[in-house]
């Protein structure tokens, strides 16, 4: 090889190695995903480039309780062996290795770079794909150096290049800053370089937990009225989704609300997606950002009746449970809470103050509670009723209604009670069935029609006092 051709090829490898990681993290790929670029040879310390990964200051995206690692390419410009060391790292969960490269493989990787010499622009993404591919075969088999201590150290010859492999364990969700700090020839030495990993550890399966649904009007349901719950992957390009809602009283057909087959997003739909779930103040909420790589629209239909025309939907507010899983993964269904009201009929709370619960806030548990909260409809015809049947076993309620109420309007006052020593800690509680529908529930009758259904979702803390 002419010496033009060595020094071009020089140049060419770290565009080469930079390709690389670009492609092995960003493109897919297995083995190794994180490589970083070598630098030029110079000064007397072991020299690393892009001490920080990724490079761009943003997150490795990882699935939760995944191992991995990534690859700091380094290189001794000296011309005497250089002793590399670990001075500090800052979480158990993280490992070091050394491995330095055969001067043979260096060749190979020297070939490697001047292989791309004369390819066109427009093929050159292409070349790089290929030259990651042979990335496995260039680093494969040689065995590292792993530093457990402070006082261990790994030899770096003359001109010699290699690589310190930063490795993580498997971990449960959430963001993870892994550091190494590494000395030259003795732990006492003024000169050190620093490595750093972001890392942000997903769910395979990702949904925001609550969903609120605009208010619906009762006539809205005759017609039927469909919404969709949104569900994606960080870090799968595909999954099986299966979604269903606990049995309505033991007959899915008796359920006014009802659960879709799962639609794939558009690639259009899933870039405008990740858009909106990093979009502007709300980049870093840990509960929709990072990448898109599936997603995933669920439909949820709301219907004044259901199928089997048993069951009329609820009026005023309503809580609904939505169990999504995958068969692609071996973990519990997510559970989504969708949130919403059915305007008609009545109305909680006074004129211009419709409010969507009786907050009980907290009091004593052996005393209990007592809120009223005032009921109007413009219906002359409707009678209500308390349905004890429906009501949690630690509510009690009664109506009164009022000889004052407005022209053309019907009020009474409800009383809600939480009964002494009946409901402890805070409610309502999610899985718990004493008190997971913590709600008072009416009866709304009209002539010549079935009854309906209200309910009044309640908040409150039980306390020893």
């Amino acid at each position: 090889m002419k010496q033009s051709q060595w020094i071009l090829a020089a140049i060419l490898l770290a565009g080469l190695i930079f390709g690389i990681t670009f492609a092995m993290n960003y493109l897919g790929g297995s083995g190794p995903t994180e490589v970083e670029a070598v630098l030029p040879q110079t000064g007397r310390e072991i020299l690393f480039k892009d001490k920080v990964f990724p490079p761009d200051g943003s997150l490795l995206e990882r699935e939760e309780r995944t191992s991995g690692y990534a690859d700091y390419w380094l290189h001794n410009p000296a011309d005497a062996t250089v002793q590399l060391g670990l001075d500090y790292k800052n979480c158990q969960c993280g490992s070091v290795q050394v491995f330095v490269l055969p001067e043979e493989r260096r060749a190979w990787l020297a070939r490697e770079a001047t292989a791309l010499i004369g390819v066109a622009p427009a093929s050159a993404l292409a070349g790089v794909i290929v030259h990651a591919l042979a990335l496995p075969q260039i680093q494969g088999g040689l065995e590292g150096h792993e530093l457990l201590n402070k006082t261990e150290k790994a030899p770096v010859g003359p001109g010699q290049m290699g690589w310190a492999r930063l490795a993580w364990s498997a971990r449960k969700g959430g963001q993870l800053r892994l550091e190494a700090r590494f000395w030259f020839d003795n732990p006492g030495s003024a000169k050190i370089a620093t490595v750093n990993l972001n890392l942000y550890f997903h769910e395979p399966l990702r949904v925001v937990n609550r969903v609120r649904i605009r208010p619906l009007r009762d006539e809205d349901l005759e017609r039927g009225v469909t919404e969709y719950i949104t569900c994606w992957s960080s870090t799968r390009p595909a999954l099986r989704i299966e979604a269903s809602t606990p049995a309505f009283r033991g007959n899915p057909a008796s359920d006014p609300f009802v659960v879709g087959k799962p639609e794939a997003l558009s690639p259009a739909e899933i870039r405008e997606l990740r858009r909106t779930n990093n979009e502007a103040s709300d980049t870093m909420r840990a509960e929709t950002r990072g990448s898109v790589l599936c997603a995933y629209r669920v439909p949820i239909t709301f219907r004044a009746v259901s199928a089997d025309g048993k069951t009329p939907f609820d009026l005023g507010p309503f809580q609904r449970v939505v169990n999504l899983r995958s068969p692609d993964i071996d973990a519990e269904p997510v559970q989504v809470t969708v949130l919403g009201r059915v305007r008609g009929l009545v109305q909680i709370g006074q004129v211009g103050e419709e409010i969507s619960e009786i907050k009980f806030d907290t009091f004593p548990l052996k005393r209990g509670k007592v809120e009223r909260v005032q009921v109007e409809s413009q219906n002359r015809d409707l009678k209500l009723e308390f349905d004890r049947s429906r009501t949690s076993e630690f509510l009690e309620a009664s109506l009164e209604k009022n000889s004052d109420a407005p022209e053309g309007r019907q009020t009474w006052t409800l009383t809600a009670r939480v009964l002494p020593g009946k409901a402890e800690g805070d409610f309502p509680r999610a899985r718990d069935p004493l008190y997971e529908d913590s709600a008072i529930y009416l009866r709304a009758l009209l002539p010549g029609k079935p009854p309906r259904s209200i309910r009044i979702p309640v908040r409150g803390s039980a306390r020893e006092r």
